[in-house]
């Protein structure tokens, strides 16, 4: 059965901006729609310029307790240096016209890697390492990380090689600090194409070590031959836990347009426990299965989008999602907020089980 795809169309490279209280005050250009179908998420705003910081790559709540609608503190990791930026967003307005700033804050510096995925619970912060899929675990507070060098780390047992630069790119930790995932952005040397693994980490208590506790994967959506040769991207560049449990991944592509990429971002609800744990062994598409994933929606544009994670809530009681992209070559960065439906994943979304009459490009 196709798919019918939700698409929040938005034009990214000339958002509408005024300056306020030292923020960026972002406003919906008359060019952007709200997704016409009900039930699926809306663009709230879009940061994006030229300017915006190179190499920005995976984003975390930290600070986002209170009323809703209040100003919260959220971390950005960036992929060169070990730089970590604060990022304050705020929601003003109303229920019908909801109204999201955002500046940046502090600049915090932890050992420098090859840092793509980040998340944050009870005290500690967690940073993959793409390249080595190792996660690097800090002491966190209000004045930074305790020191340069991560307290403890954690690292997948896997049957295969990771591939260069396409590793362990998303992360995610659930609130209590009990549950954590990673996800591949490319399959490993043993797995067949377009299959990527998701691994579960699990402690009982924050005094226990991390645990490898399941892995399974997702079948990414096929490209139908329009894969843009010189940028062959295809898989998944972050996850996040939402506040009532969801897993959600973001499944990137890169695509030819004409003769030029383009950036396809489709965001799915993953259910794992609906696919086959697959522990340390390599994906047999013969008797393994693949996780079933709901779409939310399709993001088309030219933001290359590489972490996500839960925003404000706003104040008709919406959650939101904050995209964070990667400049890159000629694609610009920059901070999306995705204002999701009350139901994610509603009926009107599609499930696919195993990857069988998806999407079209």
């Amino acid at each position: 059965m196709m798919n019918i795809v939700h698409k929040c169309r938005a034009f990214f490279l000339l958002p509408a901006i005024t300056a306020a209280a030292g923020c960026i005050t972002v406003v919906p250009h008359e060019e952007t729609e709200r997704c016409p179908i009900p039930g699926t998420p809306s663009i709230l705003s879009v940061w994006s310029s030229e300017e915006f910081p190179a190499g920005m790559s995976g984003i975390t709540p930290f600070r986002t307790g209170g009323e809703s609608g209040a100003a919260g503190s959220y971390l950005a990791v960036s992929d060169r240096g070990g730089v970590i930026r604060e990022v304050l967003v705020s929601v003003s307005g109303d229920a019908s016209a909801p109204l999201v700033t955002y500046s940046f804050g502090r600049t915090f510096r932890i050992k420098e890697r090859d840092n793509e995925g980040i998340a944050y619970a009870a005290g500690t912060l967690y940073v993959q390492d793409e390249s080595s899929a190792e996660i690097g675990m800090w002491s966190f507070s209000s004045a930074g990380p305790a020191s340069v060098e991560p307290f403890a780390t954690v690292k997948p047992e896997l049957p295969g090689r990771i591939a260069w630069n396409s590793g362990m790119e998303g992360l995610a930790v659930s609130p209590d600090g009990l549950t954590l995932w990673g996800a591949f952005e490319a399959p490993i040397s043993c797995d067949p194409p377009d299959c990527l693994r998701i691994i579960k980490f699990s402690r009982p208590s924050l005094s226990h070590a991390w645990s490898q506790t399941g892995q399974y994967f997702i079948k990414a959506d096929s490209l139908h031959g329009k894969e843009y040769e010189k940028l062959p991207v295809n898989g998944i560049s972050a996850i996040c836990i939402l506040p009532g449990g969801e897993l959600v991944a973001v499944e990137r592509a890169t695509l030819r347009r004409l003769f030029l990429p383009a950036v396809r971002v489709r965001i799915y609800k993953l259910l794992p426990e609906y696919g086959s744990p697959i522990a340390n062994s390599p994906i047999d598409l013969g008797k393994h299965r693949p996780v079933n994933k709901e779409l939310i929606c399709e993001i088309p544009g030219m933001l290359n989008f590489e972490g996500i994670c839960p925003g404000p809530v706003l104040p008709d009681g919406r959650q939101t999602l904050l995209l964070i992209a990667d400049a890159a070559g000629p694609l610009p960065g920059g901070i999306m907020c995705l204002a999701l439906p009350d139901a994610v994943g509603s009926s009107a979304a599609h499930m696919s089980q195993s990857g069988v009459g998806e999407t079209n490009p």
